[in-house]
């Protein structure tokens, strides 16, 4: 992540989007814990749901998920083209 400028990587289950692991996780739920992230699954360490949205979504529904209202405050949220 750091040789490529990267805070979050995909998790693909053949050509759908199934995670987001992002820096953030790997110190929270590895390095914090003194758990070797290289030992450790990618289930283990990324977040839990994955908030997406499609290629024409309702910019209002898409606002509210943004803001600090929502539940999913301070997600990712990723904008899939046809569930890719």
């Amino acid at each position: 992540m750091d040789a490529e400028d990267l805070g979050a990587i995909p998790i693909l289950d053949g050509d759908q989007l199934v995670g987001m692991i992002t820096d953030r996780d790997i110190i929270v739920r590895a390095i914090a814990k003194e758990n070797n992230p290289r030992g450790m699954s990618t289930r283990e360490i990324s977040s839990g749901e994955l908030v997406t949205v499609g290629p024409d979504p309702d910019l209002s529904a898409l606002q509210y998920v943004c803001s600090p209202a929502s539940p999913e405050a301070g997600l990712y949220v990723e904008w899939l083209d046809y569930g890719r």
